[in-house]
């Protein structure tokens, strides 16, 4: 019942795994303890990470659809340059942690 009084904000967030059907059912966010999102045209996703879990099964597609990962775990955040691009001179980040 509670699902059903989830905010608009969530019933429309659309994380990567949803918009993108080259990923399989083993890329779930509750099966490997992360989601990405974001917009792939801007060239990078934003990784969330469960601070007990590995992003690299999911780090590694970003990376070889050619995006930029900002991984987030915990209160930490790193930048991967994805496969066969540039890494970008610089990166302004809004984040809330």
């Amino acid at each position: 019942m509670e699902y059903e009084r989830r905010p608009n904000s969530c019933r429309s967030f659309e994380c990567w795994w949803l918009s993108n059907e080259n990923l399989g059912p083993e890329y779930r966010p509750y099966r490997i303890g992360a989601y990405a999102a974001g917009d792939p045209a801007a060239g990078y996703l934003r990784v969330m990470v469960d601070s007990q879990r590995s992003p690299t099964m999911l780090v590694d597609a970003v990376r070889a659809a050619g995006l930029h990962a900002l991984v987030s775990t915990g209160d930490q955040i790193s930048f991967v340059q994805g496969d066969g691009t540039q890494k970008p001179q610089r990166i302004l980040l809004d984040w809330v942690l």
